[in-house]
């Protein structure tokens, strides 16, 4: 997929002119590509639609009309775009409750590494995390709210109906077979 540079950013501006446009077309993009793990987690497949929105939004909540913010964003969140023969997917610990929310980072140190795709044909792809947020998450017996993760996905394969998103942590398993609407678009993110 291809990287996204100054010219795929809006000016603050012409932003707030056309999101309220946008919102309902990226809510629907974003709620196809949305896995629920259970009541903890959630799973969410990243394309270049979804990274762009987040850095048009996190340009607007940080009101900058600079242009090294842009630069700084894009070199930020283009490395959550999936490459040839990947899926990206970013893994949020759904927590709110104050009190939980500790004992859910606790819980779920070392997730990184339980997350992974599971065919029909029990064939297994293990989510590595995104190399540049490795260190940020999991530090001692703590890890973090949000995981950038990547599937590796061999030349060739299409991720198949039936298939199932696993967490396999020691500490709390969960699986939910992803629905149809999703499969078609990570096979759309595999097919270029």
């Amino acid at each position: 997929m291809d990287a996204l540079t100054e010219t795929d950013i809006e000016d603050l501006r012409a932003w707030e002119r056309r999101r309220d446009e946008e919102r309902p077309r990226i809510t629907s993009l974003r709620k196809r590509r949305r896995v629920a793990l259970g009541d903890v987690l959630t799973g969410a497949f990243e394309n270049r639609d979804t990274i762009r929105w987040q850095i048009q939004e996190m340009l607007r909540i940080e009101k900058s009309l600079d242009e090294n913010a842009v630069t700084n964003e894009l070199r930020a969140y283009n490395p959550l775009l999936p490459g040839d023969g990947e899926l990206s997917l970013t893994l949020f610990v759904d927590v709110t409750e104050p009190g939980a929310v500790r004992e859910w980072l606790n819980r779920l140190a070392g997730i990184e590494d339980h997350v992974a795709l599971v065919l029909p044909d029990e064939t297994v792809l293990r989510a590595v995390p995104e190399d540049g947020h490795r260190r940020s998450l999991t530090r001692g017996d703590v890890t973090s709210a949000v995981h950038y993760l990547r599937v590796p996905v061999p030349a060739g394969v299409r991720v198949p109906r039936r298939t199932r998103l696993v967490v396999d942590h020691p500490r709390h398993r969960v699986e939910t077979e992803i629905a149809d609407e999703t499969i078609d678009e990570i096979n759309a993110d595999l097919d270029g």
